[in-house]
């Protein structure tokens, strides 16, 4: 499968539980601007192989978690996505790089995001190539991942 870009309707959606950012924030003021406005930037969801009691394909997120939540807030039922088949490594690779260039991500979420790329195998040098970080930036990360 390539990538597509397709309106799917917002129950169809699923927040990844492997997203570094936690929590959404406050949405009031971007539900409004989608009220007014609409989706000017499509999601990047993936497949999950699963389908609901209608026979619906179902997705998770891989970027746009706020403008879901938003989207739910204002009352959309259809969002534009961008779909594509991507693996979980894959996935944390995007929300990490994605993530950490947003300056409200917390210490603690960014170090989450990397020990669940280590977990998946991939090297602390991929990371800090991919992030634009130092690979001494990401170990010192991943010792607060370690942090209970």
């Amino acid at each position: 499968m390539g990538i597509t870009l397709e309106n799917l309707q917002v129950d169809d959606l699923h927040a990844n539980p492997n997203n570094p950012r936690k929590q959404v924030g406050d949405i009031d003021e971007l539900a409004s601007s989608i009220r007014s406005q609409g989706i000017k930037q499509p999601l990047l969801v993936t497949p999950t192989g699963e389908t609901d009691i209608f026979g619906h394909k179902q997705y998770r997120v891989v970027i746009g978690h706020r403008r879901l939540a938003a989207a739910r807030q204002a009352g959309l039922s259809t969002v534009p996505a961008i779909v594509e088949e991507m693996d979980a490594r894959r996935e944390r690779e995007i929300m990490l790089v994605e993530n950490t260039q947003r300056s409200d991500l917390t210490p603690v979420e960014e170090a989450d995001g990397y020990q669940g790329l280590l977990d998946l195998g991939v090297r602390v040098k991929e990371m800090a190539e991919m992030t634009g970080r130092s690979d001494r930036f990401v170990r010192r990360r991943l010792k607060i991942a370690r942090i209970s």
